[in-house]
């Protein structure tokens, strides 16, 4: 927290503390979904393909 000690300072603190973990953690889950996203497509592409399994 600052060290100014004002209530709205503080809570403007919090409230853009918490928006940045919100900010974090939505990225994180983008980033999730696009991996799995990559990864379906490379297991149709083998479907697809015809290639054995590695």
């Amino acid at each position: 927290m600052s060290e100014v000690g004002s209530e709205k300072l503080d809570s403007q603190e919090v409230f853009e503390d918490a928006v940045s973990l919100l900010h974090c953690y939505s990225m994180k889950l983008y980033e999730s979904r696009r991996r799995l996203r990559k990864i379906k497509e490379a297991i149709e592409d083998d479907e697809t393909s015809g290639t054995p399994p590695s």
